[in-house]
């Protein structure tokens, strides 16, 4: 990884750190965000602390899926919008935090890694 100084005027910099406060990132990360969102996409933006569109929208559709029936994060959403997400690892990690373990639990893996979880 690169490390990277900047100059910033003050103004710039009051906003960088006011708006990385309030998405709960530190200003090394908030910047990195948002390089990301201007160099690759805004539809490439990380999931994390600072992006919780689509952890929300996971959560609402869990929600959907019949008690007792099994699936996988990946199933909740189109194929378009599964591949917006930039890292299913991290987003995963996430979701499992929010649903378990009152909305889904974690039952078992698939040969390929992914979590298949059990809607309560």
């Amino acid at each position: 990884m690169l490390q990277l100084a900047l100059t910033l005027d003050a103004d710039l910099a009051m906003a960088a750190l006011e708006q990385a406060r309030e998405a709960e990132l530190d200003l090394d990360a908030f910047v990195v965000e948002k390089l990301r969102q201007v160099l690759v996409g805004a539809a490439a933006a990380p999931i994390g602390r600072g992006n919780e569109e689509w952890l929300t929208k996971a959560v609402e559709r869990a929600r959907a899926v019949p008690v007792g029936q099994e699936f996988k994060l990946q199933d909740l959403f189109s194929k378009d919008e599964w591949k917006q997400i930039p890292s299913p690892t991290v987003f995963g990690r996430e979701f499992r935090k929010e649903v378990e373990p009152d909305l889904a639990i974690h039952v078992r893996k698939t040969p390929q890694n992914q979590a298949i979880y059990e809607r309560r």
